[in-house]
């Protein structure tokens, strides 16, 4: 879930940024940042696909082995994991920046867009379809069939379970594991879908724009590009709306380091009220007298 969220932070502050740069204040680009921009789009783009697939199979894993789950999954076996995912995303999309020969395109609301060759654009359109879209949703799918298939299950066996049993404590333990894992995997599967329906347009846009010329109507595209980038803002969203921890940390965050205008405005509120206790001696200085007799006749003992 943290690479995930580093690769969603990546998508805005490297990817969106620089382009909303480029078109609204209507900038030069050349070639290398053509290069530069396909190579970090790419390797984000692969890198969320198999984070929300290794993040799939993280829960047909917690749900069909919950007992061994920890086992299976040690720490070293997930920084190793991640590793891999991020060097595999990055030799990937080597072919985006380098085999690929990048020319600007100006349109005619002199909207600068960066586009690849006609003659193999079709074939890295197709591949990314295959690779980033249909493959990862079919085994997606084929992963919550199954979790739907054991979790009816699992149902199945609460309601004839023997409630005396030598394995009785295990398979209630192994339950609610399991228990646990399905819900868990909730928030995995709002993140995929989102994911799915934010970028399934690019893909199908730029299918099209092999047979149909974009150049009249670039609003399409560019509108397209947007939705996707959206996925990650998406993914905050979904994290804090079903993760009870994030949203406690991300309360104590808000409350704690996220505000420090609170703390400005506690400071200034006090130092405002000491100038006014030293401008206004005398009313002070009374109203401190009428508070020492009150505090004086409450604490004297009856006669």
């Amino acid at each position: 879930m943290t690479s995930l969220s580093v690769a969603d932070l990546l998508n805005g502050l490297i990817c969106v940024l620089p382009l909303a740069v480029v078109y609204i204040g209507n900038i030069s680009v050349d070639s290398s940042f053509c290069k530069l921009q396909a190579l970090v789009l790419k390797v984000v783009q692969i890198t969320k696909v198999m984070l929300l697939l290794a993040l799939n199979f993280d829960r047909y894993i917690a749900v069909t082995r919950a007992l061994r789950y920890h086992d299976i999954l040690t720490p070293n076996r997930v920084y190793m994991g991640n590793a891999a995912i991020w060097i595999i995303s990055c030799i990937a999309s080597l072919t985006d920046a380098f085999v690929v020969k990048w020319e600007i395109s100006m349109t005619y609301d002199a909207v600068m867009l960066c586009v690849f060759k006609v003659d193999v654009k079709e074939f890295l359109v197709w591949l990314d379809l295959v690779l980033l879209v249909i493959l990862p949703l079919v085994v997606t799918i084929m992963i919550y069939i199954r979790l739907a298939a054991v979790a009816r299950h699992h149902a199945a066996q609460i309601g004839v379970m023997p409630t005396r049993d030598g394995n009785h404590d295990n398979n209630q333990q192994r339950l609610a594991l399991q228990n646990q894992a399905q819900k868990a995997s909730k928030t995995t599967r709002v993140m995929t879908l989102v994911f799915t329906i934010a970028c399934m347009p690019i893909v199908i846009a730029g299918l099209l724009a092999s047979y149909i010329d974009f150049s009249d109507i670039p609003w399409v595209l560019n509108s397209f590009i947007i939705i996707s980038f959206c996925s990650g803002l998406c993914n905050i969203i979904v994290y804090f709306c079903k993760n009870s921890v994030i949203r406690a940390t991300s309360r104590a965050m808000v409350g704690a380091k996220l505000l420090p205008c609170q703390q400005l405005l506690t400071s200034s509120f006090t130092r405002v009220q000491k100038f006014f206790s030293r401008i206004r001696p005398g009313r002070n200085s009374q109203h401190t007298s009428e508070l020492d007799s009150e505090v004086g006749v409450t604490a004297s003992p009856p006669n």
